[in-house]
């Protein structure tokens, strides 16, 4: 799922004639730029609200670097402005994450997702996400997956976690499916992402989940 860029960073020093060119041409070229899928790397700062224990996101933050025609130039900007949007923003923090949602991969830790706000939780549609503990990520998050309301693809990559080492290794495969499975029996009209499942160790693909809608045929053979 993980599409990088390779188009290097521009600057108009490394080209002094762009600004020369007709504009359909350099609106062509923005366009081929723009084009490009990115997979968008979130992390968070979490903070403890007192005289609470509640936990809060202070701000997100990505080491991705910045789409490179929003610095260009004021009319790159213009057009890279229509194709990405400041996302990622908290109450808490001026900090903003440019994302086009159509094109771009969001990567982030099964830790985040219950943080997200709904404007961008409900834009994601593809999404790399670690989890720790496969054997009970459906106990913890699997209502936060069914809330987004765009998402297509989930590329996960699982572990069984320290804390839970005495599920067998594997065994979290099973317990995650099934729980994908239950999710749909219980959210009727849920979409289900397609889910592809990586073992968080080796990187191999060791599952999958074509997703959709739970239908009655799958509801005839449980009984």
């Amino acid at each position: 799922m993980e599409k990088n860029s390779n188009i290097k960073s521009l600057t108009l020093s490394n080209f002094p004639q762009f600004a020369l060119l007709p504009f359909e041409l350099r609106h062509k070229i923005y366009t081929l730029i723009l084009s490009q899928p990115r997979t968008v790397s979130i992390t968070c700062e979490k903070k403890v609200l007192v005289p609470t224990t509640r936990r809060y996101i202070e701000s997100f933050s990505t080491t991705t670097p910045i789409p490179p025609l929003l610095h260009v130039s004021s009319e790159s900007r213009r057009e890279a402005l229509k194709y990405y949007a400041p996302s990622f923003q908290t109450t808490h923090s001026p900090k903003s994450i440019y994302v086009n949602f159509s094109l771009d991969t969001i990567k982030l830790a099964e830790g985040i997702l219950g943080y997200l706000a709904p404007v961008d939780r409900d834009a994601i549609q593809r999404l790399i996400l670690y989890v720790n503990d496969a054997a009970y990520f459906g106990h913890y998050h699997m209502d936060h997956l069914v809330a987004m309301k765009s998402l297509r693809e989930i590329e996960m990559w699982a572990g069984h976690g320290e804390i839970y080492s005495w599920i067998r290794d594997g065994e979290y495969l099973i317990i995650l499916t099934r729980d994908f499975h239950r999710a749909r029996r219980d959210n009727l009209g849920w979409d289900c992402p397609r889910v592809e499942i990586m073992h968080g160790v080796k990187g191999d693909r060791v599952g999958l989940i074509e997703g959709g809608c739970w239908t009655q045929e799958e509801e005839e053979t449980m009984r």
